[in-house]
């Protein structure tokens, strides 16, 4: 028998999936069964890592944003739901991607999904108004210090996926006359990036409750740990659960990603009056995309009328068990 017919699910499990919606994925029938399929396809195995991650991330977001209840037993809802989640991406990691749905929704029995291959180029960066960073801070202080700090930090400096996980206790230097922090990009270069007084303040009631929180823990290295195991945010998906915690209990749902969080900082930079290269130097990219800055600069959003004191002024395996 061929692994990837071994690995389907059974009738049992499709009908769970069908009556539970969305919710039903956390059970751990899921778990090994869709890796086991991918095997069975004879892809290579990095992209059997690379489609069980992006999968994994799509059904994150079904189970968090509860926006598409019938996503997984009707064609129409699942398209629709597949069309919201690809949204904003660019047309190479769309793509990959959908590549790595339809598989899911073939391993599910529930295919084909019909969504077009090619996305309208340039997209629009989402970007969030000042009255959505307000609210996203709001809740976020209501969560934890943690989360405070994240989002603080985020709306700050824009930091990338990877730049999160990977900032280092060391690599943050605050006191009461200011603060900077060392950023590493996943191509290993490394920035120095002065931080806002308000963020170094922030900050540093992170670090104190940091240093609490993980007691003789003494060896962890990472800033943002995790709360439930004191250790460090270990997957893009992690991060991503966190930011669409925070951005539904803020009322904006699926909108508050680390994309977006880089796109506001980028768009307040440019209105700042940096140039290109200076914009490019202290977001850390690689080069510059004159399409993509003129979409930014030209559908960025419109302010909210709303403000809160919390307000940064201007002076981001089908396992469950995620680390938040």
């Amino acid at each position: 028998m061929r692994m990837d017919s071994a690995a389907r699910l059974s009738g049992r499990d499709l009908a769970l999936l069908r009556s539970g919606g969305p919710n039903a994925l956390a059970s751990g029938v899921l778990r090994d069964g869709f890796r086991l399929y991918l095997a069975g396809r004879s892809f290579a195995e990095s992209t059997q890592v690379t489609y069980y991650k992006r999968a994994r991330g799509f059904l994150m977001w079904l189970v968090v944003t509860q926006s598409h209840p019938d996503a997984l037993s009707d064609g129409p809802a699942r398209d629709a739901a597949v069309s919201d989640y690809l949204v904003g991406q660019r047309l190479s990691t769309r793509n990959v991607t959908l590549a790595a749905i339809v598989a899911l929704y073939e391993w599910f029995d529930l295919g084909p999904v019909q969504v077009d291959w090619t996305a309208p180029d340039p997209v629009v960066p989402a970007t969030l108004s000042e009255d959505e960073r307000s609210r996203i801070l709001d809740a976020a202080a209501a969560r934890s210090a943690r989360d405070y700090a994240l989002i603080t930090f985020m709306l700050d400096v824009g930091p990338s996926t990877s730049e999160v996980r990977g900032l280092d206790d060391e690599a943050v230097s605050l006191s009461a006359r200011g603060g900077s922090v060392v950023l590493t990009g996943s191509d290993g270069q490394s920035r120095t990036l002065v931080l806002r007084e308000s963020t170094t303040w922030v900050l540093l009631g992170w670090r104190r409750e940091r240093r609490a929180l993980l007691g003789r823990k003494t060896r962890v290295r990472a800033f943002f740990v995790t709360l439930s195991s004191h250790g460090r945010i270990r997957d893009d998906e992690s991060l991503g659960y966190i930011l669409a915690e925070i951005g539904d209990a803020a009322g904006l749902g699926w909108k508050l990603t680390v994309s977006a969080l880089r796109a506001t900082v980028e768009l307040q930079l440019y209105r700042r009056g940096l140039s290109a290269g200076e914009v490019r130097a202290r977001m850390g990219q690689g080069f510059h995309n004159g399409p993509r800055v003129r979409a930014l600069l030209g559908g960025s959003a419109t302010p909210g009328r709303g403000s809160s004191r919390r307000i940064a002024a201007s002076d981001t395996q089908l396992s469950f068990d995620i680390g938040v």
